[in-house]
């Protein structure tokens, strides 16, 4: 694990995070916000495995529940599980075609336990058009991985 790293990703997230809710709200088609902490927390487990992607995750998420509102521990919970799930995902030496498959699933799995968590604190979801866009935007990132990723993976075959 580099150091530079580390300190990169962790001193980026509060600025990723405020990006996300200000100058980045509603900005992709859909009116949906890219979720920069989600993004970064895949980003941790691809780099460092499932104690990095758990430990940025849940960083990330107290980031995020805190500017939601009184939703730090559980948003925490959630990103961890994402960070967690990313970096075992990476520990299993997975073909590369998976990242976005894999980007995807992670996506609904915190899309889902977003909406859960606000329809707690708000009485209200957001509509399935923007679960759709979000899960689209996200399955792209997931290509992103893989464009990164193949190089490394594929001299590792070697």
């Amino acid at each position: 694990m580099n150091r530079a790293h580390v300190v990169l990703i962790v001193a980026a997230l509060p600025a990723a995070i405020f990006l996300q809710a200000t100058l980045l709200a509603n900005s992709l088609p859909g009116e949906v916000t890219p979720n920069l902490g989600f993004l970064l927390t895949v980003v941790a487990g691809y780099l460092w495995g499932a104690a990095g992607g758990a430990g940025t995750g849940m960083w990330a998420g107290a980031l995020v529940g805190a500017g939601a509102g009184a939703l730090a521990v559980p948003y925490s919970c959630l990103y961890g599980l994402v960070g967690w799930l990313s970096g075992l995902h990476r520990e299993r030496e997975p073909y590369p075609w998976t990242w976005p498959l894999l980007t995807a699933a992670l996506a609904g799995i915190l899309i889902s336990g977003e909406c859960f968590f606000a329809s707690l604190q708000n009485g209200c979801q957001p509509g399935l058009v923007w679960k759709f866009a979000s899960l689209g935007w996200s399955s792209l990132a997931g290509l992103f991985f893989l464009a990164v990723g193949y190089g490394p993976m594929r001299e590792k075959d070697r």
